[in-house]
């Protein structure tokens, strides 16, 4: 079994357990919160996805490149075989795109620092786990994201302010 399935396996196996904690009665309750991202790709902004470069301190002519390659896409409309034309993109990067991976990484990136630091903080509880088991704040897998918090009004608050905030944030 080559290592990239391992990897994958494990995955399933951590967050198939951790539903599975979901089961068990806890004082004050546990949630499980999944989102799919599959469409993530078309609704992170530029301007977001060259900050995030920024900060990651990716190099100048990198970064430079890739601000250029972003804003110098045109498209063109054919109706009966002929062009009506060009007019620039205005923001979102395409899932057809090859550097879509690219862009969406470090921007996942983002969001799971971001979840680590609001754990960390005590703003969001990590779920109560039976036999004091540690469990994972989040897990991304392919195109899904989980993230696991005690059920308290406390941290359900903070976390849907956290994500209509990065929602926001990046388009």
């Amino acid at each position: 079994m080559s290592l990239c399935r391992v990897h994958r396996f494990m995955i399933v196996l951590v967050l198939l357990e951790v539903i599975n904690m979901l089961c068990k009665k806890v004082r004050g309750g546990n949630v499980a919160y999944k989102d799919d991202i599959h469409k993530a790709f078309e609704t992170h902004s530029w301007n977001f996805l060259l900050l995030v470069l920024t900060h990651f301190r990716f190099h100048p002519s990198f970064f430079g490149c890739i601000s250029t390659i972003l804003r110098s896409v045109m498209l063109s409309i054919r109706i009966k075989g002929s062009s009506l034309g060009f007019f620039p993109c205005s923001r979102d990067v395409r899932q057809s795109d090859n550097l879509s991976p690219l862009f969406f990484c470090p921007a996942e990136e983002v969001l799971s620092r971001a979840i680590f630091k609001l754990m960390n903080g005590m703003r969001i509880l990590h779920m109560v786990s039976p036999k004091g088991y540690i469990t994972p704040s989040h897990i991304f897998y392919a195109d899904d994201k989980f993230i696991f918090c005690r059920a308290d009004n406390k941290s359900l608050k903070n976390l849907s302010i956290f994500l209509q905030k990065y929602g926001d944030f990046c388009g």
